[in-house]
């Protein structure tokens, strides 16, 4: 007598369909059915019962008008994100290259394997909590974490605007800055300082960038991408039109509009005039120099590399960094340096309008959270010079 054929349980149709692969192997998997004519990745499961169990939670899922949301992991998902907010203007090719980085090393390196539908607040409280560590093994700072929890917030907004998920498991997860740390606002060089700095870079191929930023305050983008067709010496108003920065996206570098999107024009005091006329000069000698292996390619940039292509961000900072220990200065980043900009100009009586307008700040309110709380000697300077008004008004001081 022939052995009995087991009858093979027919899948309904749109439910998606349970298989093991290989036959026989007990690896089971549910691969949901597809989406806007999209086939699904297949989804493993522990056993046979877990792959159905899936399957029944997508049935409701359909039932409820939420469909997909167990066919995409976290890892899988943000990329969507990113592609949705590149598509709507939300953001530009340099934030979703910082977004893809932020997501590499923090959301995916510890969610990246959990459905989207699986993600619970629970999780994600625990994940903001101890999991988002750098390489000391210590929790990110605040800001850090805040922002990777925003992102990977926005990114399941976006699941549930689709009917992915019910509801964002980022909800209920309540941010606190810990008494611990104070809010990171930026930190300034002293006048001694700048000095310092400038010394240590006298000579070297920097030393006209580095003068320039901290008599400007221009984002290290700016500088970069800073070309001598936007730069003018002569004429009764030199002055600095910063119209553009420079950026590398996916290894590909581009001139693009300024982080605002607004141009600003700065202008040129005697001392910038000298330093920007050097350098003109520099540069000019370097380009002729048949040793020096300079481009072929004439990009016009007023503070290139020493091969006259624009210079690489990573090894700006490099050469910064070695500045900073060359005048035994703390190792502050280069964007700080647009804060001393701004605190030099306060401490030379300038005004919070003129310091935005020439930092190119968004608004005179940001140079006031900027730098009503994070420079006191500023501040310091500020309530002395003030002390010194009323003493000259007070009684007895004046003659008779």
């Amino acid at each position: 007598m022939p052995p009995r054929r087991t009858q093979r349980r027919r899948e309904t149709k749109g439910l998606g369909s349970v298989f093991e692969s290989p036959k026989g192997s007990g690896r089971w998997f549910f691969r949901p059915s597809p989406i806007n004519k999209a086939q699904q990745p297949a989804i493993r499961a522990e056993s046979e019962a877990a792959a159905r169990t899936l399957q029944q939670q997508f049935r409701r899922d359909q039932e409820d008008g939420i469909q997909g949301g167990r066919a995409y992991t976290v890892r899988t998902w943000m990329p969507i994100y990113f592609q949705a907010a590149s598509d709507q203007g939300t953001a530009k090719d340099s934030t979703i290259e910082g977004y893809e980085q932020k997501d590499r090393l923090y959301i995916s390196a510890h969610l990246g394997d959990v459905l989207l539908s699986d993600l619970a607040t629970a999780r994600v409280r625990q994940w903001f909590a101890r999991d988002l560590v750098g390489t000391s093994g210590k929790l990110l700072s605040f800001t850090t974490r805040k922002n990777t929890f925003a992102l990977l917030s926005a990114a399941l907004n976006l699941a549930v605007t689709e009917a992915l998920i019910r509801k964002n498991p980022c909800y209920g997860v309540k941010i606190v800055r810990p008494e611990s740390e104070e809010e990171y606002r930026g930190n300034a060089l002293t006048p001694e300082e700048c000095e310092r700095l400038l010394a240590a870079a006298r000579g070297r191929w920097l030393y006209g960038l580095i003068y320039t930023a901290l008599a400007t305050g221009m984002r290290q983008a700016e500088l970069i991408g800073l070309r001598w067709s936007n730069v003018t010496l002569t004429g009764p108003r030199p002055r600095i039109l910063v119209a553009e920065q420079y950026k590398v996206i996916r290894k590909q570098g581009r001139w693009q509009k300024t982080k605002n999107r607004k141009q600003r024009e700065i202008d040129i005091d005697d001392e910038l005039l000298a330093v920007l006329s050097a350098q003109r000069a520099l540069v000019q000698q370097r380009r002729d120099d048949p040793e020096a292996a300079w481009s072929a390619v004439d990009y016009d940039v007023v503070f290139p590399s020493e091969v006259g292509t624009p210079l690489i961000d990573r090894n700006l900072v490099r050469s910064y960094k070695a500045l900073l220990k060359r005048a035994n200065l703390p190792a502050i980043t280069f964007h700080d340096l647009r804060h001393s900009a701004g605190s030099l100009m306060l401490r030379a009586g300038a005004r919070m309008t003129e310091v935005s307008e020439v930092l190119g700040l968004s608004s005179v309110k940001v140079t006031q959270d900027i730098y009503a709380h994070a420079f006191p000697e500023t501040r310091r300077e500020a309530v002395t010079g003030l002390s010194r008004l009323l003493k000259r008004g007070a009684p007895g001081d004046s003659a008779a």
